[in-house]
């Protein structure tokens, strides 16, 4: 059994994803002495911005993506064929719409203007990699995606250190082609990595392009979270609280996304999973899942909460250290979060992504009446609460969506799964 685990999935994302998380907590103190808090406000602007567009456009398609070339069994540029290409070239609408956004957003930062220019870019990167990543998630291929998702880590923290030791970057506009930089690496590397097509490239099934089309849609509010994805939360402090202290706000996220960004990381590898097996099998590979990434949340949860008021203040330095209570309730917020997505994932395999659009639809007017009492209330750990509370609402929801048994589904898979997945 020991061994078993040892040679998962399961084991290998959650090793991979602690490494990677480990390597990008360096980025976060060395960006913050860099900018200060308004000039961490501006960056944190643009990047959600960016990640906003990207994800609008393609996160509901990348998880239809991956759970259609999980389902029929075969390469993914077979089963997808020129549709991919039409895909990447819609990525420029939402591109051009982060750079106009950006304008308007941060138009009293220094060079604003490169900052649109580098929006477009991040964006456009971003709806790709979102494309090719699942791909891979229905090849099946998790654990060759999250070893560049760990070298995208250490190419962005590598030209952060860089910026730093400098000592001559001091705007938001001259730290964002790291990240643009280390998307160009991970795309060339991922797309190496997609197995090479068995049937003639210009195929394209009509039916395979409606299926991903119909998931796309059922799913589309269901994998974009008003927190976690949208970053809704970030907006809402900005605005009741000012830029400053979403500079805080920021830096408390930070330095608490661990538990949340590990454990969602086996969401997606869960979706595919799921989608390549009989119901029952999936149910009961699901419930593992969910089981192990619970216990996994809890324990860096707790290490976290030990750890994240020294850290804080010797990391990112005195100017942030006001931080720290709204960071000890996001710890519990990014574990509740990580849950989430495992949560989402089983029901859009089992065909239940309607439902958890409603309920992340719903979770949005969670947030928003949470965020105007807590900042009222208690200012910055209030809009913490309210985050922590909208999280628990969705958990609670999708719990009671999802068929534990594997008796209550719409979806099966289109073709018999070539191994047993299920014993990952």
């Amino acid at each position: 059994m020991r061994g078993r685990l040892v040679r998962s999935d399961i084991s290998w994302i959650v090793v991979v994803g602690f490494l990677t998380q480990a390597v990008t907590v360096v980025s976060g103190p060395l960006v913050a002495r860099m900018l200060g808090t308004e000039g961490r406000g501006d960056l944190v602007m643009v990047t959600v911005t960016t990640v906003i567009c990207a994800h609008l456009a393609t996160t509901s398609l990348s998880q239809a993506i991956a759970s259609t070339v999980a389902r029929h069994g075969l390469p993914a540029r077979d089963v997808l064929g020129a549709d991919v290409r039409r895909w990447a070239a819609w990525s420029v609408v939402p591109a051009a719409a982060a750079s106009i956004a950006t304008l308007v957003l941060v138009r009293s930062a220094p060079f604003v203007s490169l900052l649109a220019v580098e929006g477009f870019l991040f964006t456009l990167l971003a709806c790709w990699l979102n494309i090719v990543e699942g791909m891979l998630q229905g090849e099946h291929s998790a654990r060759r995606l999250v070893r560049v998702r760990l070298v995208f880590s250490v190419t962005y923290v590598l030209g952060v250190s860089l910026a730093f030791l400098s000592g001559q970057v001091h705007t938001a506009a001259f730290v964002l082609p790291f990240p643009i930089l280390a998307q160009v690496l991970s795309l060339i590397l991922n797309i190496r990595l997609l197995r090479p097509p068995v049937a003639p490239a210009s195929r394209v099934d009509a039916n395979v392009t409606g299926e991903v089309m119909d998931f796309t849609r059922r799913a589309y509010f269901s994998t974009l979270g008003a927190t976690d994805v949208l970053g809704l939360d970030n907006f809402l402090v900005r605005f009741f609280l000012g830029n400053a202290v979403l500079g805080l706000y920021a830096v408390a996220l930070s330095a608490t996304t661990l538990p949340g960004v590990v454990v969602s990381g086996l969401a997606t590898t869960l979706l595919a999973r799921m989608s390549a097996h009989e119901p029952l099998a999936a149910a009961a590979l699901m419930r593992r899942w969910l089981l192990a990434g619970l216990a996994i949340g809890l324990v860096m949860v707790a290490g976290m909460e030990l750890v994240i008021t020294p850290a804080i203040r010797i990391l990112f330095g005195q100017e942030f250290v006001p931080a720290t209570h709204a960071a000890q309730i996001l710890i519990v917020a990014a574990g509740v979060a990580g849950m989430r997505f495992m949560l989402s994932s089983a029901a859009q395999a089992q065909g239940w992504a309607a439902r958890a659009s409603t309920i992340d639809l719903m979770s949005g007017v969670v947030l928003v009446a949470a965020m105007v009492i807590g900042t009222r209330a208690y200012g910055l750990e209030g809009a913490a609460l309210g985050v922590l509370a909208t999280g628990l609402f969705k958990c609670l929801g999708l719990c009671l969506v999802i068929s534990w048994t594997g008796r209550r589904v719409r979806l099966r898979p289109a073709t018999p799964p070539a191994e047993d997945l299920a014993t990952a």
